[in-house]
Parts: structure tokens; sequence; C-alpha cells
């Protein structure tokens, strides 16, 4: 607890989300005030986790890998949707090669995006991505 204390205002109107720490009643404690009402709880850990991750450069912390994770699935997600779509009905003009170059490798990009925050998600392989022998077979 510390005796220098200030009032400070924030205008929180547009907050998805909010974290404030305080001293707490014993030596060396803090009091944690946190909502997150934009944003689901998930997201907001992944923002939490990013910001520490910025402070103390990682240290190790397994969180740092996981917001590089994180980041590269942003990238190949903002690359999926590079090429335009090319849809299912018929053309007037056929796509040229060059086209659907650009479609498949952003559709590319899209999945391994997707299989990335599968494993994120839940610590497994894709199972569009798994061994016969991890399927059982």
């Amino acid at each position: 607890m510390t005796d220098n204390v200030t009032m400070t205002a924030v205008d929180g109107t547009d907050a998805l989300a909010f974290l404030i720490i305080r001293p707490g009643q014993t030596e060396g404690g803090v009091s944690i005030e946190a909502a997150a009402n934009g944003m689901d709880k998930t997201g907001a850990a992944y923002v939490l986790r990013h910001v520490a991750n910025q402070w103390d450069g990682g240290q190790g912390d397994q969180s740092a890998t996981l917001t590089a994770l994180n980041l590269l699935a942003e990238r190949w997600e903002r690359m999926g949707q590079a090429a335009p779509e090319l849809g299912d009905s018929l053309f007037i003009d056929e796509p040229t090669p060059a086209q659907r170059h650009q479609h498949e490798r952003a559709a590319t990009y899209r999945q391994a995006a997707a299989d990335l925050r599968e494993v994120l998600v839940t610590g497994r392989i894709p199972h569009g991505l798994m061994t016969d022998a991890e399927l059982g077979g």
C-alpha cells in the first residue's frame, strides 16, 4: 500500500474491456478489477497475454509462443482474403490460370489458419490432418 494516491479519470464508453490494478491491502499485494463486456473472455485473455508479452519480452513464458502463433494465424487469414472468391456459379469469362492459382493459394492460407486456430483451441491435431495411426486405423 502506498500513500501516493491520485485520482485518474478514464472515458471507457467505447471500451471492449478494462483492467485496473491497484495496491492491495497487504504489503506487495494488488487488487484487480476487470470486465469484458464488448468481447468474449477468451479474446480479452488473448489481448492481456499479448500486452504482458510486450512488457516482459516473453521471458520463456509459453504465452509468448501462443501469441506468436495467433499472430501467424491472423496473417494467414488476411492473406487468405487477398484473392477474390471465384464462386460456384457459371462463368461468362473463364478465370485465368493466374486467378485460379491466386484462389487456390488463398484457400490454402485460410485452411492453414483454421488448422492452426483449432490446434491452439483444442491442443490436438485437426482431424483432417491426422495420420491413419492417429485415427486408430
